[in-house]
């Protein structure tokens, strides 16, 4: 039995907080990054979020997201991906500083999550990697990867209280975090039938009543600039939502919402990388049921839907390859 195992029998259920305090996913991610630019350097690099890793049990296909592009570019292109719920540009930024300390220049492909620009998934205790991004930035840029280790202080039921106390704004009114998650997560507790649980899911996900936070839009900026000082190629995909259900569920101004939203995120963007990557708009030729469950509203896809975003970023993948190539010459 190896170590690992006889940790797992003797700490039983507490065996993952454990691992997660001494070993964060998002630590041993910039661990295995930092080897993998050292041994086997890849030619495209993705950053994603929860989109990246979710499927749907009847999908024929079982691939994610990064392995079905991955496969598309392959084996002219070798891809390596680091993907985790709730991923933002604040950690993105955090990869990217590891990536400029190598002779390494891949082509960058980028979620550009809507959703995670708001409090109350930009600074969730668990999903919105505060801790583990400032443990992260204590650990020396000499340090060599093997030795990528910190320890990451765990949420606190403090952390929790505090962030369920958050008043957000819903097209219901401002209601807290906590009781809408309550609500959210037994429905038939609180009450709900199904056409009350997909539109509270949806005034919760997506109403976008309020301007994105500043400090999310100065992150993306900040991403752009560190891209662009390595001159690096760059591909972004717009993390959509099911904005044909959400037109029915909250009304046509959801859908207008928000396209303006993205585009203040865009603006961000170029702010800080200019005008020349290549913007993907899934919301664009994505249908209802190609996602995961539109009554919920999450931004995951059915595997028709995953094939379509991955097709789309091979192509984009393709054209930046060769619009480098000419560049070159």
């Amino acid at each position: 039995m190896s170590l690992q195992q006889q940790l797992r029998k003797r700490l039983g259920p507490s065996f993952r907080r454990w691992v997660k305090r001494l070993d964060h996913p998002d630590i041993r991610n910039a661990r295995l990054f930092a080897q993998r630019l050292r041994s086997d350097p890849m030619d495209v690099l993705h950053l994603g979020a929860s989109e990246s890793q979710f499927t749907h049990p009847d999908d024929a296909d079982p691939r994610t997201l990064p392995q079905m592009f991955a496969d598309a570019l392959a084996p002219e292109l070798s891809t390596y991906s680091i993907a985790a719920p709730g991923t933002h540009f604040k950690l993105y930024q955090a990869y990217l500083e590891i990536l400029a300390r190598y002779p390494v220049r891949p082509i960058v492909v980028l979620s550009f999550p809507l959703r995670l620009g708001y409090d109350i998934w930009e600074f969730h205790p668990e999903h919105g990697h505060e801790k583990p991004l400032r443990a992260l930035l204590r650990i020396p840029p000499h340090r060599p990867p093997s030795r990528f280790h910190t320890y990451v202080p765990l949420p606190t039921a403090a952390d929790y209280a505090h962030h369920d106390a958050i008043q957000i704004p819903t097209v219901d009114g401002l209601k807290p975090y906590g009781d809408i998650r309550r609500q959210l997560k037994n429905p038939a507790r609180a009450g709900l039938d199904q056409d009350q649980f997909t539109r509270l899911s949806y005034a919760f996900l997506h109403s976008y009543l309020d301007p994105l936070n500043q400090s999310y839009l100065d992150s993306i900026t900040a991403v752009g600039a560190c891209l662009r000082d390595m001159n690096v190629p760059v591909v972004l995909y717009w993390v959509p939502i099911p904005l044909d259900r959400a037109d029915v569920v909250l009304g046509p101004q959801a859908r207008e919402r928000a396209i303006k939203l993205f585009a203040t995120m865009e603006e961000a963007w170029v702010d800080g990388y200019g005008p020349d990557a290549d913007h993907l708009r899934i919301f664009e030729f994505l249908k209802t049921e190609e996602f995961l469950d539109a009554d919920d509203g999450i931004e995951h896809f059915r595997e028709s839907g995953r094939r379509k975003m991955a097709d789309q970023v091979a192509e984009a993948v393709l054209r930046q390859r060769a619009a480098l190539a000419s560049r070159s010459r």
